[in-house]
């Protein structure tokens, strides 16, 4: 036994609702995702 089976975190389906920007700096944040193809975040999670 060993990996995700042995601590019981698999998942069969995912949450599937979309994400929304809470503010201005998550929604600059979601449109560079939408429109490059590479992104670095940093700070806090």
């Amino acid at each position: 036994m060993g990996g995700v089976e042995a601590i019981g975190m698999a998942r069969d389906s995912r949450d599937t609702s979309p994400v929304k920007a809470r503010n201005e700096a998550q929604a600059h944040y979601l449109n560079a995702i939408d429109s490059k193809q590479l992104i670095f975040a940093t700070g806090e999670a």
